[in-house]
């Protein structure tokens, strides 16, 4: 079909970042087996975030609601959080304090780019995804707070400590010890 069929229907969905996965997959930089985050920024940042859980039931509530959701963007994330949260949560869910490594945003993104440049574009393009997180000045969570659909979908919150306790207790289950790595 093409664009300018009537017929053709769609909807943008946006979850924002998937947090369970990427911290089970050590993609968020916050090692929840050997205790330690890396954080870009001053880690208060807000960020929209949803689990893997959450984005199924998001699918499934706008395939409920296609006719009020048809042909939108629409913006649909578990919570809004910070880094900082979310170390608090892992600190919580693992028992342990964390060792923590800061480095400022714009360092992130420098060293994505000679990432990227050197032939590594995966772990160049997770540091860009983690930059988008932690910086300020693109306020990437706003649409997130102002257009959520999360009400007319008949989508609730679901905390912080919840997602990150339901991550740790897959790591420990469903991982290889020593790696923090999903099987």
């Amino acid at each position: 079909m093409s664009k300018s069929d009537p017929t053709f229907e769609q909807t943008a969905i946006a979850t924002g970042y998937t947090l369970d996965t990427n911290l089970i997959s050590g993609n968020m930089s916050l090692d929840m087996e050997w205790h330690s985050a890396t954080i870009h920024g001053i880690d208060t940042e807000p960020f929209a975030a949803s689990s893997l859980e959450r984005v199924g039931s998001v699918v499934a509530q706008t395939i409920d609601h296609r006719d009020e959701v048809k042909n939108q963007y629409i913006y649909v994330a578990g919570v809004v959080t910070s880094a900082n949260e979310v170390l608090k949560s892992a600190e919580k869910a693992t028992g342990r304090a964390f060792t923590i490594g800061n480095y400022n945003v714009e360092e992130s993104i420098l060293e994505a780019h000679q990432r990227i440049e050197s032939g590594y574009p995966d772990s160049g393009m997770f540091l860009l995804e983690r930059s988008i997180l932690y910086d300020e000045q693109v306020d990437a969570e706003a649409p997130f707070r102002t257009r959520s659909m999360n009400e007319k979908l008949g989508l609730c919150s679901k905390s912080v400590q919840a997602i990150v306790e339901k991550a740790y207790d897959d790591l420990k289950h469903r991982s290889n010890s020593g790696c923090a790595c999903s099987t």
